[in-house]
């Protein structure tokens, strides 16, 4: 029997060897489309030199309005049509160098960067005026304008001073429109939906506010009222030249009259609205569904049919009928996004959590309650934080953090960076798992951003940048001169990153990130056996391993099956702090306005 498992082996390994060997197994650097350009040496070396001498630094990329950490001293643009590649230093006044791929030669250019799909925005000569052209390198509009400003859903506004125009640009479609004007122009809000796919921004033209479409057609006209709102479930908050507020839909047509001290708060089709002092609740049709009275001094907006409300200092959560779901009697009472608990702050500072019949789901001890989604909580007491559940059962155990976030089955903690301008942005240092074991340790990194949709970690050190997976294992060593994220459609979502190494410069999908776990990339599954060549090649050897393969069976079924491994539940990242951009406090779940200063959130 021995002599015959021998055979077997034998005749497998030979043909293991002799058929083609297994596909090579691939690695994140494999996803790596190079480009068939090279950058000029001079160049490449800057790139490397400067890397090194500035790697502590770290800065906020506010030319794309992103307002994002993004790590580094330079930061690659390219635009594959008409063919531009720029080099840029990510700080005011830094040198950026834009050279043609084809030729190699440096053009005229001093940024150049894709806008989305087939636009591109650049400038010249050294100024900060900015125009577009397409993926044929036509000039749509010429360099006179400050740089776009995005106004959601693929959206974006350009601005001249010297022209006196204004240009609205579709990531779609390009050129949407111009606007004259005299003395200046603002978009003065952000594109909104409004009755399924027509999006509508307000725009302040002169001392005149109007409101126009996405094709820049004007929908409500210049020069009728003090202010308007950008629409929030086709209702437009307006301001007559009285100083009454009232409310629109997106034709212009009155829905709530204007006899209004203020209206805010608009959601769920509910509208709140203030006048001599009184506050009630109105529907976007204009009806009454909590009459005007005293009951409440303060009422905000309702998600889930629950809304924060308060008479003097005291504060509850209430129902649209007006109904009280939780005593006015807190210090704070904030409805989450679930919908499915309230976290309360009493009198003494500490905070709690009910459910929305207004029973106690854990006891008012904790410094702050923040719901994480999926029945988890982020806790802190002093400067630890926790994840519990709704038992107050630790689901993660208290470490020192400023902030945790939850995606799939591990924990990403957050501490302030000191190093951005900005001073209160806040950078992830580790990845732990649920037993709190470090799984990624960021903190010694000169700098890192995790790109959270596509689960990877940018991180830099001594110049050199490199990736790694949410669990840990690295991706990319960190050996590259240079990586930069790019949202190239306007989803907010990074879809490429420009990977520089000496002169060569690539693509990369950072998606393709979810299926590696390290540099060495997964195991391939293995090749089927190759019994069939066996048979054919032994003769006799097929029926020899059949009557291995009935033993082995045999046996196997005496033995216990393993446990099936459970499966992970994703849980969506959590909604990170907000803040008043006045003064600093901290602002309610959900709510429209700073309790503090009274400033539109």
């Amino acid at each position: 029997m021995k002599k015959l498992l021998a055979l077997v082996l034998a005749l497998t390994l030979a043909a293991a060897l002799a058929l083609p060997a297994a596909a090579e197994e691939k690695t994140m650097e494999s996803e790596i489309r190079w480009l068939d350009f090279e950058l000029p040496e001079e160049l490449a070396e800057q790139l490397q030199t400067d890397q090194k001498a500035h790697a502590n630094l770290f800065y906020v990329d506010f030319a794309q309005n992103e307002h994002r950490p993004v790590p580094g001293y330079y930061q690659l643009n390219y635009v594959e049509s008409p063919g531009l590649l720029s080099v840029e230093q990510v700080r005011t006044g830094g040198e950026s160098r834009v050279f043609d791929v084809e030729t190699g030669d440096l053009t005229d250019y001093t940024r150049a960067y894709p806008l989305s799909g087939d636009l591109a925005v650049f400038n010249a000569g050294g100024t900060q005026r900015f125009g577009l052209m397409n993926g044929r390198g036509e000039v749509l509009i010429e360099p006179v304008c400050s740089a776009p400003v995005s106004l959601g859903s693929g959206m974006y506004g350009m601005v001249s001073a010297s022209e006196k125009e204004a240009y609205l640009v579709s990531a779609g479609e390009g050129l949407a429109g111009t606007f004259p004007f005299e003395n200046s122009f603002a978009f003065s809000g952000q594109f909104y939906s409004a009755e399924g796919e027509a999006w509508f921004c307000p725009v302040r033209l002169d001392t005149a506010v109007g409101l126009i479409d996405a094709k820049g057609e004007v929908c409500i006209p210049f020069g009728q009222y003090q202010d308007l709102s950008a629409p929030q479930d086709g209702l437009v908050v307006a301001i007559d030249m009285n100083g009454r507020y009232g409310a629109l839909d997106t034709a212009g047509q009155t829905v709530i009259g204007f006899r209004y001290d203020r209206i805010t708060n608009v959601s769920e089709g509910l509208a709140v609205v203030e006048a001599d002092g009184r506050v009630g609740v109105m529907d976007t049709n204009g009806n009454k569904v909590i009459p005007l009275g005293n009951a409440f001094g303060y009422i905000g907006a309702f998600h889930h049919d629950l809304a924060e409300a308060s008479k003097g200092d005291l504060w509850g959560v209430i129902d649209t009928t007006g109904g009280t779901v939780v005593p006015l009697k807190y210090a704070g009472a904030y409805p989450d996004w679930t919908g499915k608990t309230i976290s309360v702050l009493d009198q003494a500072g500490k905070m709690g959590l009910l459910d929305t019949e207004g029973r106690e789901l854990l006891p008012m001890e904790y410094d702050e309650i923040r719901s994480l989604g999926s029945g988890l909580f982020q806790v802190s007491q002093g400067d630890k934080r926790a994840v519990v559940d709704e038992t107050g059962a630790y689901v993660l155990e208290p470490v020192q953090a400023d902030s945790i976030g939850v995606l799939e089955d591990v924990f990403v903690v957050y501490t302030k960076n000191r190093q951005i301008t900005t001073g209160d942005d806040q950078l992830p240092t580790s990845v732990l798992d649920s037993r709190g074991k470090t799984l990624l340790d960021l903190g010694d990194m000169d700098g890192r951003y995790f790109d959270d949709a596509n689960e990877v970690f940018l991180v830099m050190e001594e110049g050199k940048y490199g990736l790694y997976s949410l669990h840990g294992g690295e991706l990319l060593p960190l050996r590259y001169d240079a990586i930069t994220p790019r949202d190239t459609d306007g989803d907010g979502i990074i879809d490429i990153y420009l990977v520089a190494e000496g002169r060569r410069v690539g693509l990369l999908d950072p998606s393709a990130a979810k299926k590696y776990d390290a540099v060495g990339g997964r195991t391939p599954a293995p090749a089927p056996f190759p019994w069939i060549w066996v048979g054919v090649g032994a003769g006799g050897a097929v029926a020899a391993i059949a009557v291995v393969v009935i033993a082995v069976v045999v046996s196997g079924r005496k033995k216990r099956a393993k446990a099936a491994v459970p499966l992970v539940t994703r849980i969506p990242p959590a909604e990170g702090p907000r803040f008043c951009t006045e003064c600093g406090a901290p602002v309610a779940p959900g709510s429209s306005f700073c309790r503090k200063c009274g400033k539109k959130i």
